[in-house]
């Protein structure tokens, strides 16, 4: 899939407004399937959180982010705090809140480069490139944010787009796990997920 990058950065653009603060906005052209896409969401929190920690040497290494209730459409004020900072290592949370409702917390580790004793990766999946694959159309209608990306069904790191992957192992009483994988044409794994998701039918969204 590719993405508009323009759309996309000013989805998840943050304002300063004060030490720690951060306002941002919620726009539906970015919804998921009935609601706003939690990833926008973490996307729009982590910037609020690169910009506070403001340490071009660190890079966010991990984050996890734990909805308490549905983003909204509209303004939201995302409040950071540099938990601990250390000569390599670092600890930032967040919070944003709408309409005086806490709506999501977000913890993450900003870190330097090591030395390397030791490296490896996955190995992407062979795949046709994207030429050679035949888009699909999705309803933007009911799904706002698909109306940014172009999908092709295809297994791997094709040259030019970034390839995305997910995958589910277990769904059992209404939840499921997902794990995601995105990759860059020229086989490097950019980022990964791994988030425990409801599944419920459209209908009731």
């Amino acid at each position: 899939m590719s993405t508009s990058l323009g759309s996309f950065d000013k989805a998840t653009a943050v304002e300063r407004s004060g030490p720690g603060r951060y306002v941002a906005r919620v726009d539906p052209v970015w919804d998921g399937p009935g609601a706003p896409l939690g990833g926008v969401g973490a996307a729009t929190i982590l910037r609020a959180m690169i910009a506070e920690f403001a340490a071009s040497d660190f890079a966010p290494r991990s984050v996890t982010v734990h909805f308490s209730q549905a983003l909204v459409h509209g303004p939201a004020e995302i409040e950071v705090q540099t938990l601990r900072r250390g000569r390599h290592l670092a600890t930032v949370q967040a919070h944003a809140v709408q309409e005086g409702v806490l709506r999501c917390a977000a913890l993450a580790t900003f870190g330097q480069p090591f030395p390397e004793t030791a490296a490896w990766e996955a190995e992407p999946p062979a795949a046709p490139s994207p030429e050679e694959s035949a888009e699909v159309d999705l309803p933007a209608e009911q799904v706002p944010h698909t109306q940014h990306l172009r999908f092709r069904p295809v297994f791997g790191p094709p040259p030019g787009p970034v390839l995305a992957r997910f995958a589910s192992r277990v769904s059992r009483e209404g939840y499921w796990d997902e794990d995601g994988e995105l990759w860059s044409g020229d086989r490097q794994l950019l980022a990964q997920s791994r988030q425990l998701r409801l599944l419920r039918p459209l209908a009731e969204s």
